[in-house]
């Protein structure tokens, strides 16, 4: 079995009030702070794989940051 999840990459809802961000499991760290920054939100921890693995692989793995 093949499963093929890098078509789940999208933001889904953005809350630039609240800072609150629902997103697929395929959205970079990269991606993530490059729809957020403009209104001063980013998410704090840089990770070695910023714009290759996805939120959700950073997260399952857990993945530690180089800056915490």
């Amino acid at each position: 079995i093949l499963l093929l999840t890098n078509h789940f990459n999208h933001i889904l809802n953005y809350s630039p009030e609240s800072g609150l961000v629902r997103v697929e499991p395929g959205v970079t760290i990269s991606q993530l702070n490059h729809a957020v920054g403009n209104d001063r939100w980013e998410f704090p921890l840089q990770m070695a794989t910023n714009g290759v693995a996805g939120v959700g692989a950073c997260l399952s793995s857990r993945s530690r940051g180089y800056h915490q």
